[in-house]
């Protein structure tokens, strides 16, 4: 996973649409500066 400025960029690549769409969830522990957080997004993946 990338890190520039701060935010975090993942790529993910798919063979197939099967399954989609697909929920996507991310968690930030937190630390001495930055609150803990988490969000989640749902994408459809199509051709």
């Amino acid at each position: 996973m990338a890190t520039v400025g701060g935010l975090a960029t993942v790529t993910q690549p798919y063979a197939t649409t099967s399954g989609s769409p697909y929920t996507i969830t991310a968690n930030y522990n937190g630390d001495v500066n930055y609150a803990a957080s988490a969000g989640s997004t749902t994408q459809q993946v199509t051709n």
